[in-house]
């Protein structure tokens, strides 16, 4: 998962409620997501550059749909920035790390935090149940580091990803066929 990729925010409750459903157990992990920012328009723009900001202007359009089916709020930001270190500490967590993305999903999307700034961090993270010293900023990027060469050696190329047994979905348009098979 990635805190600032909206459409692992939006697979969130419904990845839970497939595991609750399944019994089946999870191991969350970070992957950092490469989303930009929609293009700004510009006068007499090339066809590639119209596309860019077409095809991004549409993913938008796609997960504020969804985000309003479902009630949630999503506040967009002009550019998503970085949760790092958040994902850092998600690649340290030991045990169920289910309130601590909660936390960090909603100080995102709803909230407008940045998932970046350590005292952000450290207190979702205490406030989830942290125990001890939150890691050092060096600690948690290099954890997260050896996560997301793990994940791009599986071929895991955005978030949400799903993997198991001998199965790897990207995309949480895969979810029901990911609940079927657990």
């Amino acid at each position: 998962i990635d805190f600032k990729a909206p459409a692992s925010y939006l697979a969130f409750e419904p990845t839970l409620r497939v595991l609750k459903d399944s019994g089946a157990a999870v191991q969350w992990k970070p992957f950092r997501c490469w989303d930009r920012p929609i293009p700004n328009e510009v006068q007499d723009p090339s066809v590639s550059a119209r596309h860019r900001r077409v095809r991004a202007q549409s993913r938008l359009r796609i997960h504020q749909h969804y985000a309003e089916l479902r009630g949630l709020e999503m506040h967009w930001r002009e550019s998503p920035g970085s949760s790092d270190r958040a994902l850092g500490v998600l690649a340290l967590w030991s045990g169920d790390a289910t309130r601590f993305i909660e936390s960090c999903y909603r100080a995102y999307w709803v909230q407008g935090q940045d998932l970046n700034d350590t005292e952000v961090v450290n207190g979702l993270a205490v406030k989830a149940g942290w125990t001890g010293e939150v890691p050092s900023i060096d600690a948690a990027l290099d954890a997260l580091e050896r996560e997301q060469e793990e994940g791009e050696l599986r071929g895991i190329v955005d978030a949400p990803a799903y993997v198991g047994s001998e199965h790897m979905f990207v995309g949480r348009e895969h979810l029901p066929w990911v609940r079927e098979l657990l």
